[in-house]
């Protein structure tokens, strides 16, 4: 048990040390109850909980195929109790700058208002509008425009 727990721990030194440099954590890791060390990837993390929840051309109503996206999200925050998200609105090129901050905002409201009417404090969650200015798409078709109307969850300062 005492190799195995100096084996996970080398492990984690070394996978730390291999890690690229970014603007936020790659990884982090937590000691469980038994005490082993569970090492997750931030973007395993981020495909289990679905980050980004896509909209219809000039909507912010939320579907019912998004809706799982959001339960999911929903039962990973209500588990990690400690992590604070940020919703941030974001739209396609179309349309004013002025029109799509205020479309971004209404969805990123939206999605927070259905986290919140499934038990999830207003305290843990903020919003953010970016409207047209952080497109993750760039070209003027739809297949650009469709990636682009979305709203991303954040988990503020990484995770825990």
């Amino acid at each position: 048990m005492y190799k195995s727990r100096i084996s996970l721990l080398g492990l984690l030194i070394i996978s730390l040390a291999s890690c690229k440099s970014t603007t936020g954590p790659t990884n982090y890791s937590q000691t469980l109850d038994d005490g082993s060390i569970k090492i997750t990837q931030l973007e395993d993390n981020k495909t289990q909980i679905g980050e980004t929840i896509y909209f219809g051309v000039d909507e912010s109503g939320i579907n019912s195929e998004m809706m799982s996206v959001l339960d999911a999200q929903v039962a990973y925050l209500k588990e990690n109790g400690r992590q604070n998200i940020t919703i941030e609105g974001h739209t396609d090129e179309q349309g004013t700058r002025e029109y799509n901050l205020g479309l971004g905002a209404k969805r990123s409201n939206s999605v927070k208002a259905y986290m919140v009417s499934q038990g999830l404090s207003t305290s843990r969650i903020d919003v953010v509008t970016y409207g047209k200015e952080r497109p993750v798409s760039l070209c003027s078709e739809e297949k650009c425009w469709k990636e682009n109307r979305r709203a991303v969850t954040v988990i503020a300062g990484g995770f825990n």
